[in-house]
């Protein structure tokens, strides 16, 4: 599936219904999200490989590697009430999979995270940035998912914590690159924003096993 049909598709997708502040709820732009797994399909780490998506919400990168050809997806979220929207979402694509869409949801605290470790070869996901009284939550992610696969994590972040980021990778163990940068449209979510649209630049960086 080339770039623009898989953006295409993603772009019809639900996004949160009520989002949660208190997870940082933000849906993650089709755009965004397409060049994300885009990107990450050259390297070969999406087709017939064991993937989990951390915080996966309404599944969208869930999704999106599942229709990228994965072997088997688990996305999970502690928030369960998301699920539905992933449900409807993949069952509106049902007619682009043969036989059962290879996709499981979890319920889970991704820093408590009760699947069994080293049973993915990848991890893709989009964290909370951590600006919300919840410092420390990518850092988090970004163990877990180290903890959860074999061969290398994916997962945007701002840009403008790239050397702190970096640096935590590095002491979890990993070696980090970035792989490119996004200008990140964030439509007013909550109540608190005061403006309709805001554009941040985030990062793509791959965090892979030595």
């Amino acid at each position: 599936m080339n770039l623009k049909r898989l953006e295409s598709i993603l772009d019809d997708l639900e996004g949160f219904s009520d989002p949660n502040i208190r997870y940082e709820q933000y849906v993650t732009p089709s755009y965004v999200a397409a060049r994300m797994l885009h990107t990450i399909s050259l390297s070969n780490h999406i087709e017939g490989k064991m993937i989990v998506d951390l915080g996966t919400g309404p599944g969208i990168l869930a999704i999106g590697s599942a229709l990228l050809g994965a072997h088997y997806v688990v996305g999970v979220d502690i928030d369960s009430s998301v699920f539905q929207i992933a449900l409807s979402n993949l069952a509106d694509l049902d007619e682009l999979f043969v036989g059962q869409p290879p996709i499981d949801f979890v319920e889970s605290d991704v820093t408590k995270c009760v699947l069994k470790p080293k049973s993915f070869d990848v991890a893709i996901f989009n964290p909370p940035f951590g600006t919300k009284g919840n410092s420390g939550i990518d850092v988090s992610f970004i163990k877990a998912a180290l903890d959860l696969t074999k061969v290398a994590v994916y997962s945007l972040h701002k840009s403008s914590t790239r050397s702190f980021i970096v640096k935590k990778g590095e002491q979890l163990g990993a070696k980090v690159e970035v792989l490119g940068q996004f200008s990140y449209d964030l439509p007013a979510t909550y109540a608190r924003h005061s403006k309709a649209v805001k554009a941040i630049d985030v990062d793509l960086l791959r965090f892979s096993h030595r």
